[in-house]
């Protein structure tokens, strides 16, 4: 027998013992024949336990543990295994010892320590359950007709990979929440197979990130305005299931369209032919009216049935400048491209910058005189005169103004010239035999304008023609003189 394990435990049996408490008393009955060959694994001795692990806990993967052993004063270099790997060193009580299982399933953990130089230990079991992982999205806004992209974020405390994702855009339609597209990552690949319109068949098949996970998910809303419910289901590794929802405001995209001339350049008064493409719109909705403003005040409204098969609509310009035309389009989410407060125009429809040239007016212009035999002679009067006058604007047309130049230089900048006059005809006294050049000009607001001429005294003195100035020497003018003109006082109408 060896003695020194033999007095070890007989010293166990005696209450005299320093710093044995009458609670370890053990059966004094079981004695060693000698030293064991190898440590003994027990918690107690004759029924009194030294070192309890505490109950058994059933608990959820991520949430922390908190057990509670009761240790005798006597058991020393006290740790946590899990697995006969220490998990930490400890007081020898490791009073309030804290474990977070890091995944789902079953942990055994052993208190170790040494009572007296032998080995003893006990065991605690956890019984972990998994968790599913929990779906995390914030409210989104999509734009009909492009992609939205669903961000697919995903915690899961037991770190357990997603494998599957599964989305309603739409739902719940009448039917309940129809999980429309399904992906589902392949085992032992970094690839999801992508089934958008969960049919069994795959529809297109993408990388995961380094880790492995499927960042986002892609989605055409057809039609806005519109607020959708998005519901996602996802399913871990181990079966658990999360589920979430998500709202998704989805814009109205408006109609648009381009605009073309198909007979440029163009003068006012000419008949303006304006090409109109068909709509485009992301969202499919159909244009059922047409609004064109042509920039001049007139405005032209076309229903669906009334469009042109060629989509070509035609304006007469009445006068000369820079016009925009601007086309609105009506659908069934509204008008698109009208003007609202402020001076802005909401968005679609389309535009067009437009230059309509300027076309002078014309008219004839002469003179008349009342000599008898009908031959000019100095002093006679003669009414200089426009007579049909025309301009193809209208507007312009009822503002023409008549310039005269009596002088002959032809610059309507003298002093006894008339200029801008409302007067289309004007009078003019003889003072000398000629030959006399007359100008006249017609000219609209536009800054447009002809000029025509007419020689009074051809330079032929042999004949006698209507357009000669015949010499009359008056008494206190000699032959050959300066011509004057003097000024009438009729309105000029300035």
């Amino acid at each position: 027998m060896h003695s020194a394990w033999l007095r070890r435990v007989c010293c166990w049996s005696r209450s005299a013992c320093p710093g044995i408490s009458d609670v370890f008393l053990v059966n004094t009955s079981a004695w060693f024949t000698e030293a064991p060959a190898a440590p003994v694994r027990i918690s107690d001795f004759g029924g009194v336990r030294v070192v309890d692990a505490g109950r058994d806990v059933q608990t959820r993967e991520g949430e922390q543990v908190t057990l509670q052993p009761v240790i005798s004063t006597l058991v020393t270099h006290t740790n946590w295994q899990l697995a006969g790997v220490p998990l930490v060193d400890a007081d020898p009580q490791l009073a309030g010892f804290q474990f977070a299982p890091p995944d789902s399933g079953d942990y055994v953990l052993e208190l170790v320590g040494d009572f007296l130089g032998q080995e003893v230990r006990d065991s605690v079991t956890l019984w972990v359950a998994d968790v599913a992982a929990s779906l995390e999205f914030s409210e989104g806004t999509a734009t009909e007709g492009s992609v939205y992209l669903l961000n697919l974020l995903a915690t899961d405390p037991g770190q357990d990979a997603i494998v599957r994702w599964e989305i309603d855009w739409d739902g719940p339609g009448s039917n309940g929440v129809q999980y429309t597209t399904v992906a589902t990552r392949r085992i032992g690949e970094n690839l999801w197979d992508i089934d958008y319109d969960n049919d069994g068949v795959v529809d297109v098949s993408i990388a995961g990130n380094d880790n492995g996970e499927l960042p986002s998910l892609g989605h055409i809303f057809a039609d806005g305005p519109s607020t959708f419910t998005i519901h996602v289901r996802a399913v871990n590794e181990e079966g658990a299931v999360s589920t979430a929802t998500k709202s998704v405001v989805v814009r109205d995209v408006a109609p648009s369209l381009a605009l073309s001339l198909a007979n440029a350049p163009l003068s006012e008064g000419d008949l303006a032919i304006l090409v109109l493409s068909d709509p485009q719109d992301a969202g499919f909705d159909v244009v059922t009216g047409t609004i064109i403003e042509w920039g001049d005040g007139s405005i032209d409204v076309l229903t669906a049935a009334e469009m042109p098969a060629d989509r070509r609509v035609s304006h007469r310009y009445q006068s000369s400048g820079e016009f925009t035309i601007r086309v609105s389009l009506i659908d069934e989410d509204g008008l698109h491209g009208s003007i609202v407060t402020g001076g802005q125009r909401t968005p679609g429809g389309g535009g067009l910058s437009v230059e309509i040239a300027n076309l002078a007016p014309v008219a004839s212009f002469g003179f008349t005189h009342t000599s008898p035999d009908g031959l000019l002679r100095e002093g006679d009067v003669i009414t200089l005169h426009f007579t049909g006058a025309s301009d193809p604007s209208p507007r312009d047309l009822e503002d023409l103004r008549f310039s005269y130049d009596m002088d002959g230089d032809g610059l309507f900048t003298g002093p006894l010239d008339v200029v801008n006059t409302r007067l289309s005809s004007f009078p003019l006294t003889l003072r000398d035999d000629g030959p006399l050049s007359i100008t006249g000009r017609v000219s609209d607001p536009d800054g447009g304008f002809t000029d025509y001429t007419i020689v009074l005294d051809d330079g032929d003195d042999a004949d006698d023609d209507a357009d000669d100035i015949l010499n009359v020497v008056p008494a206190e003018l000699s032959a050959g003189g300066p011509y004057l003109w003097t000024r009438p006082e009729p309105d000029l109408g300035n």
